[in-house]
């Protein structure tokens, strides 16, 4: 279905990297907010700040020593290894699981199976939480105001959207960076052939955290943000978001093979391309925020079931 279909399944290192780091996440959240149209309800646009602290939110559950069950939870949802999706996607994350898990790795001749941990769930991670919060601007538009208690839960209900939509800003940002869509998160993978002599030794961090947090700002790419579209539905959409940033995977071991990442010596181009993959990433989180506003009406109109 896609190029490199019939690749191993690769063995996913538990979370070392966190894309783009608390710098990059929370960037790319705060010029999403700005971004959003006017039609928007007005808590939400002026939630920047909470937005902005809530996208890094996931990555601070990950720390095994702490927090191994809720690492062991959602550590999975932060990637997708495109390569080896080889069948469509099942409504549901339990589905998908089942679909591969036990099954022998396409193209070897062992008896090596595929394990959760050679699975991504983002596309996933990205859907629920869309539903969640479509589901919460619906509770917001139908929630009375009559009375002090009125008033106190639909307050509460805003809450609770800048928290979805927070964790929801996330995983749409992570997967604007090319390498939490591919086997070749973290270096190239040596079951892939490679022609070209990448490397990409520790290329997540150096690229992610490491060089945004000394080249990039918020002002270098908001200009680039594309215009609004609904997205949807979420499944499909989130895939989506995730082929476009895959298709950007060589060039950016490209790119760190002549000029490593995060060494000090990145030529403009590198800064224009990190400035678009993050510009993509606001586009995007903008858009499903936007999405599940206007789904919401739809929804607050349906008679009850």
């Amino acid at each position: 279905m896609w190029a490199m279909a019939t690749c191993l399944l690769a063995t996913a290192a538990p979370g070392r990297a966190h894309a783009w780091g608390d710098k990059g996440h929370s960037m790319s959240a705060r010029v999403a907010a700005r971004k959003l149209p006017a039609d928007m309800p007005a808590f939400f646009r002026k939630a920047e700040v909470e937005l902005g602290y809530l996208c890094p939110e996931p990555d601070r559950w990950r720390n095994e020593k702490r927090e191994p069950a809720l690492k062991g939870l959602h550590d999975r949802d932060h990637i997708f290894k495109l390569e080896d999706m080889t069948q469509p996607l099942p409504p549901q994350r339990y589905d998908f699981l089942m679909q591969y898990f036990g099954k022998p790795k396409p193209g070897t001749t062992n008896d090596a199976t595929i394990g959760y941990r050679d699975l991504g769930f983002a596309p996933y991670a990205m859907a629920e939480r869309s539903e969640m919060l479509t589901v919460n601007f619906m509770l917001w538009r139908q929630a009375p105001q009559k009375t002090a208690i009125d008033k106190r839960i639909k307050r509460q209900i805003e809450q609770n959207i800048i928290h979805i939509a927070g964790l929801l800003a996330h995983f749409i940002t992570d997967n604007a960076q090319p390498l939490h869509t591919t086997i070749h998160g973290d270096g190239w993978n040596p079951r892939v052939e490679n022609p070209n002599g990448y490397v990409g030794k520790a290329v997540h961090r150096r690229f992610e955290t490491d060089y945004i947090a000394k080249s990039v700002e918020e002002k270098d790419f908001q200009g680039l943000v594309a215009p609004i579209r609904e997205r949807g539905p979420w499944l499909a959409a989130a895939l989506d978001h995730i082929r476009e940033a895959h298709e950007h995977v060589e060039k950016l071991y490209a790119f760190d093979k002549e000029h490593p990442f995060g060494e000090g010596g990145e030529t403009p181009e590198q800064k224009q391309f990190t400035c678009e993959r993050l510009a993509h990433g606001s586009a995007a989180l903008r858009d499903f925020w936007y999405s599940a506003w206007v789904k919401s009406a739809e929804l607050a109109k349906a008679p009850a079931r």
